[in-house]
């Protein structure tokens, strides 16, 4: 998924966030982490923010099929509630099986989560290729979990688990006008055919037919 720089960035990323600094902190170009650096494995997310950890971690998921303002918005929405972001990306298969169409995905999911991990809000990054990110919610204990649209607190998966342990579910407000189906529709000349403000991080309640991203 990630190549050896990437691989070589992961032993000063778990440093770095346990310390409070970021990777390359300094002058110059040095200050830039290379979005690879910011990918890990389910495994190495838990080990280096997880439960134990030194910092107050928000955790939200979704496809980011095309990046817009949107899910900028969102993403930086979340990350102002804590002190690091960590984003799970669905997998090709976990996508597809969102039903959001035959030619969905239309980028590939290590591209995607690059590019996720590009953004300057965002510290961590994995896959998963579940329906849902519960399992890994579970696993990594938030003390933030986002989700961005018209959701309630009790419909979002993991909810119950992080309230269980004392965190709390956030909903981010959407950011009008912007979805990747819209964007697709425009693209190809196509009627937009709903409204392009639904920007949902992420399935509802665990099934996640209604994310439209």
């Amino acid at each position: 998924m990630v190549n050896a720089d990437g691989r070589a960035g992961r032993a000063s990323q778990r440093a770095d966030a346990g310390s409070g600094r970021r990777r390359g902190e300094g002058s110059g170009r040095d200050r830039v982490r290379p979005p690879a650096s910011k990918i890990l494995s389910r495994g190495e997310l838990v080990e280096c923010a997880g439960p134990g950890r030194s910092f107050r971690l928000v955790f939200t998921n979704g496809c980011f099929d095309l990046l817009h303002a949107g899910h900028v918005a969102c993403l930086n929405e979340a990350r102002a509630l804590g002190d690091r972001l960590a984003v799970a990306v669905n997998t090709d298969s976990s996508m597809r099986r969102l039903g959001k169409g035959p030619a969905r995905p239309l980028v590939d999911e290590d591209s995607r989560a690059l590019v996720v991990a590009a953004l300057e809000c965002v510290d961590f990054v994995t896959l998963f290729d579940e329906d849902t990110p519960r399992e890994l919610v579970a696993a990594v204990l938030p003390d933030v979990l986002v989700k961005g649209g018209d959701y309630r607190a009790d419909e979002v998966a993991g909810g119950g688990t992080v309230r269980g342990t004392g965190g709390r579910v956030e909903i981010v407000p959407l950011l009008a006008g912007h979805s990747t189906r819209a964007l697709i529709a425009r693209a190809r000349g196509e009627e937009e055919t709903e409204p392009t403000g639904k920007i949902h991080l992420g399935g509802r309640g665990g099934e996640g037919a209604r994310d439209r991203r």
